[in-house]
């Protein structure tokens, strides 16, 4: 967990304040400025409003012209004290934008997804120069203080953006977090608007939404998720891994384990999963179909939430169409050689040897599932699941090379 200084913030992950409205009137022209390839474009607003849900829709007396004075004060602080690697707002206008859909609080909060709260942290950053203490909180996500860095974003996610996420808050959490990972050094930063503006983490994500605040709309796909396909928009999703960063074992099992479960589920347990994975090629964050990669894997294990009986074969250790080649095989046979070596050797000889032999196997061709391979028989699935159980108990080699219960 991250090194805290000075202050106590070990309180629990509180809950989500009264929501607030912003709703606008149209956008003045968009700044010149542009960072990391034109994605940080960021323009400036007028005549927007505040307003409280007692107020209504249409505003009436209750509504505020402008910045409440909170805001002005909190965005001028944050602004001034969080700066280079620990800049967690591009402008000052967005920062606006961004609190005004927060909840103000009290004075004085030292927890919980208010305002106040992240004042307070903003100003502990200029007062006491530990910014990589107190500038991520002091952020939009809150960096599990002032609020945790799912809530913040599934709230702000939901006022700003179109597009509906269903269970946003139990996917949001499968994410990499960067508050949630050991520091290598005290003075590493965990929210950075420019460093985390790509990446297949939660941060970029809180990056993109708290731009889509303040528009354009484009930033809402940026920070859905589950990345779009490239397929669907034309242009890589920037929250995914950046180009020459490899996808992670951990992430991709993370997030595999929650979404193809009981009937579904690849494998029996995350051991199991790292294991198997670590023989994976990791590929890259865009792949999406064709390549018996992590990354592809990671991919349809984001599909397999809204269908799993489609997308868990494919993103299980098996990867059949599309990540596997097109078939199983190339999977049994990576994974019963890295298992179980010097049986690999002595009933194939050869990977080529190997996937021929796999393909005259019972249901070769078919979605693979541990139900499935624990029905045993001399089934392809039976000897996948025996072959992944190897890398814990190499007893169950015999099973994955064909002995009882996958043979004879």
């Amino acid at each position: 967990m991250r090194t805290r200084s000075h202050e106590d913030m070990t309180a629990a992950r509180p809950g989500r304040g009264p929501a607030r409205a912003l709703t606008f009137s149209p956008f003045v022209a968009l700044s010149a400025m542009a960072i990391m390839g034109g994605c940080h474009a960021l323009g400036g607003f007028e005549d927007w409003k505040i307003v409280s849900e007692e107020a209504g829709d249409g505003g009436g007396p209750e509504a505020m012209q402008g910045p409440s004075q909170v805001c002005k004060e909190y965005c001028a602080t944050v602004m001034s004290a969080c700066t280079d690697i620990y800049k967690v707002y591009n402008t000052e206008q967005n920062c606006l934008a961004v609190c005004a859909l927060m909840d103000e609080g009290e004075p004085g909060d030292r927890t919980g997804n208010t305002v106040a709260c992240r004042s307070r942290q903003a100003t502990l950053a200029a007062n006491t120069q530990e910014k990589w203490d107190h500038c991520a909180p002091a952020g939009p996500g809150g960096a599990n203080i002032c609020g945790d860095n799912c809530e913040s974003y599934c709230s702000l996610y939901e006022q700003v953006c179109p597009e509906e996420q269903q269970d946003c808050m139990l996917r949001c959490q499968l994410l990499h977090d960067l508050d949630e990972d050991p520091k290598a050094d005290y003075k590493d930063s965990t929210f950075d608007v420019v460093e985390h503006h790509e990446g297949d983490l939660l941060q970029c994500r809180l990056v993109h939404v708290s731009s889509a605040a303040e528009g354009p709309e484009a930033h809402c796909w940026h920070s859905e998720i589950a990345p779009r396909s490239l397929m669907d928009v034309g242009t890589r999703n920037p929250c995914t891994y950046d180009h020459g960063e490899m996808p992670r074992c951990e992430d991709y099992c993370r997030l595999n384990l929650a979404a193809c479960a009981e009937d579904h589920a690849g494998y029996e347990d995350e051991e199991q999963c790292l294991a198997v994975c670590e023989h994976i090629p990791p590929g890259d964050g865009g792949d999406e179909g064709g390549q018996d990669t992590v990354g592809c894997r990671i991919a349809h294990s984001h599909n397999a939430f809204d269908d799993a009986s489609i997308h868990c074969p494919h993103a299980g250790p098996a990867g059949a169409e599309p990540c596997g080649n097109g078939n199983n095989c190339e999977g049994y046979c990576r994974t019963v050689q890295a298992a179980c070596g010097q049986g690999f050797e002595s009933a194939f000889g050869s990977p080529e040897a190997c996937k021929t032999a796999c393909e005259m196997l019972n249901g070769a061709q078919d979605g693979y599932s541990v139900p499935l391979g624990r029905q045993g028989g001399d089934t392809y699935a039976c000897r996948m699941l025996h072959a992944a159980r190897a890398f814990a108990d190499d007893a169950h080699c015999a099973a994955a090379l064909g002995a009882a219960p996958c043979g004879d």
